[in-house]
């Protein structure tokens, strides 16, 4: 797919300034820009990249004025950061879809897999598995022994998950304003964001963060009694917490 300037920022409620015909096809950082790609300035400390960058358009803040030439097009927004995700899930939703289950992929007689899901070549799916729904599993991933696959998740290429069995997990956990969560792998520094390049998983407003610290009794509690979620699931909780909240506790 490709996209020029002016219909992107048609999209945005932009201003275009530059090249409105520059056309875009895929996704860059500004400081890796290439011909083609679309990119977006919104902190500060990288402006020097968009003196330099290679990218065919920049979305930047409304409000930027450069301090030097710009050798890109640049398209004006309101929030440059909301307006380059937004441009990346319609970009992601609107790829065309694999479909089909290869013939060359290795499915146990016993797994499940619900409509619409797609397995690419030399994928290894194993006894018990469940893929739900709509669930993508491209070439060479290996899901193991009664692992569940949730509905339209996608496995990339050379992806293996395996069944957890207990022991030691270095995961990292936290939330926030009662509203947000992050579980991963992930410390905030630079090491683990950049250049180990580890995961996490960022959840705003869904009712598993309630699930998240329910070890202090509190938390489902505040949260199902503010209307903040429906439901949560408390588990293994402490005696001295429970019973320091004094409530009743539907589990």
């Amino acid at each position: 797919m490709q996209f020029t300037a002016e219909m992107i920022a048609g999209v945005l409620q932009g201003d275009v300034v530059g090249n409105p015909q520059a056309a875009v096809h895929t996704f860059a950082k500004i400081e890796e820009g290439h011909e083609g790609a679309l990119s977006f300035l919104a902190n500060p400390k990288y402006e020097q990249y968009l003196y330099t960058t290679a990218s065919s358009i920049v979305i930047v803040n409304r409000s930027f004025e450069p301090s030097q030439p710009v050798p890109t097009t640049m398209i004006k927004v309101d929030d440059a950061y909301g307006c380059f995700a937004k441009l990346l899930e319609f970009y992601v939703a609107n790829k065309p879809r694999k479909k089909g289950i290869s013939e060359r992929a290795s499915i146990d007689s016993t797994a499940q897999l619900g409509e619409g899901c797609y397995v690419g070549d030399f994928a290894v799916i194993e006894a018990g598995a469940v893929i739900e729904a709509g669930a993508k599993i491209y070439p060479q991933c290996y899901v193991g022994d009664n692992v569940k696959i949730g509905a339209k998740t996608t496995l990339y290429a050379g992806v293996k998950i395996y069944e957890y069995t207990p022991g030691f997990v270095h995961a990292k956990v936290f939330t926030s304003d009662d509203c947000k969560a992050v579980v991963g792998t992930i410390n905030l520094d630079y090491r683990s964001l950049y250049h180990h390049y580890e995961c996490a998983a960022y959840m705003y407003k869904t009712d598993c963060i309630a699930d998240i610290g329910t070890d202090h009794a509190l938390v489902p509690v505040y949260l199902i009694e503010n209307g903040l979620f429906s439901h949560a699931y408390a588990c293994d909780v402490g005696e001295l917490p429970l019973k320091s909240e004094n409530r009743e506790l539907c589990i």
